[in-house]
């Protein structure tokens, strides 16, 4: 990959999915997709992340003292465990327009985590969400304009099915995500890997 100043990157941090948790969500997906409503933008499994931190474009200049905060600031955190937890919407179930699944489990760590990064990479100019952190997977996108009955029912085939099974997600790495945008839809790739443990490893990818 290239770092020169001109060259812009989508950037994101988030948690990656391990297979299992890949493979229930697109279980998901496909129940939405199943369903043939108007307006439904589902995710591809393989690209949901458990965002902790959009960047929006950032230079390569710009990538050294990310990685550098990013580095210091998770350096102190270990590894913990989540869950896949239960389906929602934003903003409300009358009018959803982002269909998810929560997570539960030791949310208190994550929450410490997603602190960190915010704490680190606010000197960088990048301001904290006023929103606030709100653990979730995004499984779809409704698109202005949907009909309110189809944007309902969308909301209906997500909660349609009460999951039996409990799937663990090992969280023991934050990773600095590019997103290209392609006419396909978006794609993912990792640039660096922190590994919550001490010490730190690149994983650049070209």
């Amino acid at each position: 990959m290239r770092t020169e100043d001109s060259d812009k990157i989508r950037a994101f941090v988030a948690v990656e999915m391990p297979e299992e948790a890949v493979a229930h969500l697109a279980g998901v997906v496909r129940r939405l997709q199943d369903a043939k409503l108007s307006g439904v933008r589902t995710s591809s499994p393989a690209g949901i992340h458990l965002t902790l931190k959009f960047l929006g474009d950032i230079s390569g200049q710009q990538l050294g003292p990310i990685e550098n905060a990013l580095r210091a600031a998770l350096k102190d955190h270990g590894p913990f465990r989540l869950t896949l937890g239960e389906p929602g919407v934003f903003p409300n179930a009358n009018r959803p327009r982002v269909l998810w699944v929560g997570v539960n489990g030791d949310v208190g760590a994550l929450e410490a985590v997603a602190g960190a990064v915010e704490e680190a990479l606010e000197p960088l100019g990048f301001p904290r969400d006023k929103r606030g952190f709100n653990a979730h997977l995004t499984v779809a996108r409704i698109r202005d304009g949907t009909p309110a009955r189809d944007r309902q029912q969308a909301a209906k085939a997500l909660h349609a099915k009460a999951e039996d099974s409990i799937v663990e997600i090992e969280v023991n790495a934050v990773s600095l995500m590019r997103s290209t945008l392609r006419p396909t839809g978006a794609t993912y790739d990792c640039l660096v890997s922190f590994p919550l443990v001490e010490g730190y490893r690149k994983v650049r990818k070209s």
